[in-house]
């Protein structure tokens, strides 16, 4: 798997194929991608938000996905992560995770 650092398109095209795959055939898919939208574009478009999305590539699609939240409103060195989706394959989620813990500390995150 690939992991790259990437800007978030305002449709966030690859992101909501991932969560069609995964949850489109569920009756309450549209209310929850809806509100997804609106999470996404909340930390997309936020001043007091830094956005950092890390995804998983394979053969040139996303298959994981995860975002660095840092709000400068918290204490220093204190982020979040979201939008944490990744396929049930543990070495896949270990992958994604280690490249998000990495991108949090290259931004100076300990916690």
């Amino acid at each position: 798997m690939e992991i790259k650092t990437y800007e978030l398109d305002p449709s966030a095209t690859e992101l909501i194929e991932i969560l069609r795959e995964k949850y489109g055939s569920h009756k309450d898919y549209d209310y929850f991608l809806n509100d997804i939208k609106k999470a996404l574009s909340f930390c997309a478009n936020n001043e007091n938000v830094s956005f950092y999305p890390v995804a998983g590539y394979e053969n040139g699609k996303m298959c994981s996905h995860a975002a660095l939240i840092i709000d400068k409103r918290r204490p220093a060195k204190e982020a979040f992560f979201g939008f944490l989706e990744c396929p049930e394959d543990t070495a896949a989620f270990g992958i994604l995770w280690n490249a998000l813990i990495k991108e949090a500390r290259d931004k100076g995150i300990s916690v």
